[in-house]
């Protein structure tokens, strides 16, 4: 549908634009358009789809299809789960899907094989191919042959040297390959269902597989947690013999611990404990206090040793600031009398101040050394408490560890011991989660080819082969189909549609008979007997065609001028009907009462005198070359007064161009202005020749016949509109051997197209 959207979009922007058209895009109309268009290819493909469905559903046999249902629920274990101490294991949709590739594998399909004894007739598994089956096989694999080299197969079942054991069991390996290819394995919706399916040309068969699949699975299932819960006991088993092991020697490294650190009992540990923290802390608190009483001494010697190193006047200095130690008695005494005494007392006043600071300094260094052996005393005595204690606690801590270990040990030891207990009972008592809900029955009526899939599937293809086609004709799609096209791709004026026309039905008998006649000297000449497709507005003077050639006229007669018109007639391509549209336009002038002369202006292959079968006398060619004088090459056409100039074929007329360069050709055509209301030129195709653009510039006026649907647009740019020798000289453009009934499918729902009915009633005479 994507590629069919873009090639929309694509035909949309190659359609021709207009006023209103070239802001228009993809429209609902545009894709009715495009498919009333290509209504033929597109009911045709779907008729083929349909008879390609109705031939499958005939030729393809019947196949049967017979299902069982299993459940598969972790809940039907409940039972063992009481027993067990283990949790229920939680079932997703990933679970489920595991559930279903067990029941497509191969394993569970030679259980089947086995159960069935299908090895000992393997044609059940071979279906009967449909008839398109066997036509597109006889096709491809022959192909499939010549194009795939030859390979080397290794397998025991193509080995001659194979034992017929290993060939036997290469034999069951594909058929179970086979058989799980076929089986139709889905779940049900959103539940733990699964649906397991076969189907089969035999009905009964078909039931047959389903149910053994499923008994195969619930079976596969008991023995599959039978085989786990066996494993697991054996290697529980192992585990806890290696457990038992390391709690006993865990046990035994607790006791050979407290042997080693003499911790006999939690109790006196921690009264030991208890005595050396109590002691530890006495001394602390004595430390503390020594090294109290150490800092005051060492304070004190200090002052007395900076009074000392100080001299004479630091000592005067410091009885002056009355900063010598009062609580010293002499020293406060001595202190008191310096400071009332007189200059000369004082000297010996300071010489014994000096005396007495020395022996206060001696003092405090003795009680320094004597704090400082104290502090150092205790100490030495904290030290043993501590150790004691720091030995406690790693003894407690490494004994705690070791306890710790065993018990762990000890813990999963009996936690293992009960696991491997409750998985014993489970394997006494087996339990499944899969039960089977519903077994298969026998079916009654055909599952395939089921013709309401089928055949809407079919005529939707044959449909979209249809749009497909119909898309790459639209893209191929380069003509002109209406008036629309022609006015958007040219800029002319469109003229009208010329319907087809197909000359009267007549034996070959009848139409020797007639060129017989008008070769006869006696007999006078018709040639609307000879040529009727050129007398088109004789026998339908009220058609369409014939309307369409008086637009013509009012076209050519519009501009003004002089009393005669000259007209030309051409076209891109031969074949495309010039002449037979000039034969008419000049029939209908002269039917008219207008005087009119039609000229055969095509010196290489003259279409117009070898229709009205002149090929003797004097032409256009032996008038131009001045062999013959004009009114002796004219004949008349006796039932409508048409006079016509054909072209006889001449020797020189391989120099056609050259002939119509001659002057003669101007003094003739004055002649005719003369004689004539109208001249018509028939005119060689503008593509093929040089002629017509020689001729041009002595017509007033040209059209344009293209052929509808044959005429590529492309080329009618590139050979007339690019030129301005024709743009200046063309009237409009005619749509010749138009398809009536088909051009509505290329206008617009509204164009004129479809309402040429309607016209054609209005012109019929009541």
């Amino acid at each position: 549908m994507k590629q069919l959207a873009i090639g929309l979009r694509e035909l949309n922007s190659r359609m021709p634009p207009d006023d209103t058209r070239a802001a228009e895009t993809l429209n609902l109309r545009g894709m009715l358009a495009m498919l009333r268009r290509q209504s033929r290819p597109l009911v045709i493909a779907t008729a083929i789809g349909l008879g390609a469905g109705v031939a499958y559903l005939l030729t393809s046999p019947a196949q049967y299809y017979a299902a069982s249902k299993v459940l598969v629920d972790e809940q039907l274990s409940r039972l063992t789960e009481e027993i067990s101490t283990s949790d229920a294991a939680v079932r997703d949709d990933a679970a489920l899907m595991n559930e279903v590739e067990v029941l497509k594998s191969q394993q569970l399909a030679s259980a089947v094989i086995d159960d069935l004894d299908i090895a000992a007739n393997p044609v059940l598994l071979d279906h009967p191919a449909s008839g398109a089956r066997r036509l597109l096989d006889g096709v491809v694999k022959p192909v499939a042959a010549l194009l795939k080299p030859a390979q080397v197969t290794s397998d025991a079942a193509d080995d001659p040297a194979a034992t017929p054991a290993e060939r036997a069991e290469q034999e069951k390996k594909a058929l179970a390959t086979k058989l799980a290819a076929d089986i139709i394995v889905s779940p049900v919706g959103r539940s733990y269902v699964i649906e397991i399916g076969y189907m089969s040309h035999d009905p009964a068969f078909a039931a047959r597989v389903a149910n053994s699949y499923a008994d195969a699975y619930l079976s596969d299932q008991l023995v599959a947690n039978f085989s786990a819960k066996r494993r697991t006991a054996e290697w529980m088993q192992t585990r806890l013999v290696q457990l038992q092991s390391d709690a006993q020697a865990a046990e035994l490294a607790v006791e050979a611990f407290k042997a080693e650190y003499g911790l006999i009992a939690d109790r006196d540990q921690t009264r030991e404990r208890v005595l050396a923290e109590q002691k530890l802390e006495e001394i602390e608190a004595e430390l503390s206090r020594a090294q109290s009483v150490l800092d005051r001494a060492q304070s004190r010697a200090d002052g007395y040793a900076q009074l000392l190193d100080g001299g004479a006047e630091a000592i005067a200095d410091a009885v002056a600031t009355a900063s010598l130690p009062s609580n010293e008695g002499r020293l406060g005494d001595l202190a008191s009398r310096y400071a009332t005494a007189s200059a000369a007392e004082r000297n010996g006043l300071s010489q014994e101040i000096a005396s007495e600071l020395r022996s206060l300094s001696a003092a405090a260094t003795r009680s320094v050394d004597n704090a400082a052996a104290r502090v150092r005393q205790l100490t030495a005595d904290r030290a043993e408490p501590a150790a004691k204690i720091d030995r406690i606690t790693s003894a407690q801590i490494g004994l705690r560890e070791l306890e710790q270990r065993a018990a762990t040990l000890n813990g999963l030891f009996q936690s293992f011991s009960a696991r491997r207990e409750a998985i014993e009972l489970q394997e006494s008592f087996p339990v499944s989660s899969v039960r089977i809900l519903t077994n298969a029955e026998v079916p009654k009526t055909a599952a395939a080819p089921n013709a309401v899939r089928i055949l809407p599937v079919a005529m939707l293809l044959g449909t979209l082969v249809g749009l497909i086609f119909a898309i790459r004709r639209e893209f191929r799609e380069r003509f002109f189909r209406t008036g629309e096209d022609v006015h958007a791709v040219t800029g002319l004026p469109f003229l009208g549609y010329l319907p087809s026309v197909s000359p009267p039905r007549r034996s070959r008998a009848t139409r020797r008979a007639a060129i017989r006649k008008s070769r006869s000297d006696k007999v006078p000449w018709q040639p609307e007997q000879i040529a009727p497709v050129l007398f088109e507005v004789l026998s339908e003077p009220h058609s369409m065609f014939v309307e369409t050639l008086r637009n013509v006229r009012v076209a050519a007669e519009l501009p003004g001028g002089g009393a005669c018109r000259v007209i030309g007639v051409m076209s891109v391509l031969p074949g495309e009907g010039k002449t037979m549209t000039a034969g008419n336009l000049a029939n209908l002038l002269s039917c008219s009462g207008a005087r009119t002369l039609l000229i055969d202006c095509d010196l290489r292959r003259p279409g117009l005198s070898e229709s009205l079968q002149v090929r003797s006398g004097p032409g256009l060619g032996q008038v131009l070359l001045g062999e013959a004088e004009l009114g002796e090459a004219i004949r008349r056409v006796p039932a409508t007064g048409l006079d016509i100039l054909p072209c006889t074929r001449s020797a020189l007329f391989g120099y056609a161009s050259e002939i119509l360069r001659l002057p003669r050709l101007k003094s003739v055509l004055d002649e005719a202005r003369a004689q004539y209301e109208f001249i018509i030129f028939d005119l060689p195709p503008v593509g093929a020749v040089v002629d017509t653009k020689i001729v041009l510039p002595h017509l007033d006026s040209a059209v344009l016949v293209t052929e509808w649907g044959k005429t590529p647009r492309d080329l009618v740019c590139q050979q007339v509109l690019r030129d301005p020798l024709y743009r200046g000289k063309l009237l409009g453009v005619l749509l010749n051997k138009v398809r009536l009934k088909a051009l509505a499918k290329y206008s617009d729902l509204d164009g004129a197209e479809n309402y040429l009915n309607v016209y054609s009633d209005y012109r019929v005479a009541r």
